[in-house]
């Protein structure tokens, strides 16, 4: 290889290295390696794959047959052909890609096939949920309480915005029905902790995970805790605290997580329950 040949090959792998979206597009991402190996398991789907990047793995495949009949259920429920919704889909690929912070090996026609499908899958899942009309395979509460945990993943998502748009597409027709905002926050009210009243106006999501964060740090704004905008100091461990004279209470009332309050040599912090499923 030449000089030249050299600079035209190094010049297309540096072109190669561009991302195609910016951070800002970002998300869905894979949990770190320093998270991870602490509890593989804590952040791998046990029953269900939603999305690309646990898609094909070997102990996912018992649901893809079941993932099928839900879509096509979810079809015959929406009385519509699966055009529309291609058509829709196939104008966002980029902007789906986009959401991931990880390169996804997939051609166009595959994430094609994986959107639809899996948001068929989560549509009719929540419908059937909150209008009671779930399958004796669904029924087996070990099952359906592992599909709500793999639905709560950080890596196992889909955008919130492709699945709204594909539920809007196939009931415009049946206005009476449920906005699928209000179908998820129905499937997931048991995490709202901080018992956020539903508002379709201002409680915007960007994935399911993303929802959980909001039932924990409260939602809008102006009801969060202040932030102080100050350079991260050293935290003192509870020990230290103690021994420097500082009482620990509980505030049951305090509906943020991050809603720390401190007077009179007492810090009071919110009441975290700890329950089988909170470690995921």
């Amino acid at each position: 290889m030449n000089h030249d040949d050299m600079v035209i090959d190094i010049n297309a792998m540096l072109d190669n290295a561009e991302p195609p979206f910016s951070a800002a597009d970002y998300c869905i991402y894979k949990v770190p390696f320093v998270s991870r190996r602490l509890n593989h398991d804590a952040y791998t789907p046990k029953v269900v794959s939603i999305g690309p990047f646990h898609h094909g793995h070997p102990h996912l495949q018992n649901m893809e047959r079941h993932k099928l009949i839900y879509f096509k259920a979810f079809l015959k429920r929406a009385e519509t052909t699966t055009q529309p919704l291609i058509k829709y889909i196939e104008s966002i690929i980029p902007k789906f890609r986009g959401c991931y912070s990880e390169t996804l090996d997939f051609t166009d026609q595959e994430l094609l096939k994986l959107i639809l499908i899996d948001s068929g899958f989560i549509i009719e899942l929540f419908y059937g949920y909150y209008y009671e009309q779930d399958d004796f395979y669904l029924l087996k509460p070990w099952l359906r309480y592992n599909i709500k945990l793999d639905l709560l993943l950080l890596e196992n998502q889909l955008p919130f915005f492709v699945v709204k748009k594909i539920f809007n597409i196939s009931f415009s027709a049946k206005p009476y029905i449920r906005s699928f905002r209000y179908l998820t926050f129905y499937y997931f009210e048991e995490f709202n902790t901080s018992n956020l009243v539903y508002d379709d106006r201002t409680i915007i999501i960007s994935h399911f995970t993303d929802l959980i964060r909001i039932f924990h740090l409260q939602h809008p704004w102006e009801r969060r805790a202040r932030r102080i905008n100050e350079p991260m100091k050293h935290l003192h461990s509870v020990t230290e605290l103690l021994e420097a004279g500082v009482r620990f209470k509980v505030n049951t009332q305090i509906e943020c997580l991050l809603d720390l309050r401190f007077s009179g040599r007492v810090l009071e912090i919110p009441q975290l329950r700890v329950e089988d499923w909170t470690e995921i």
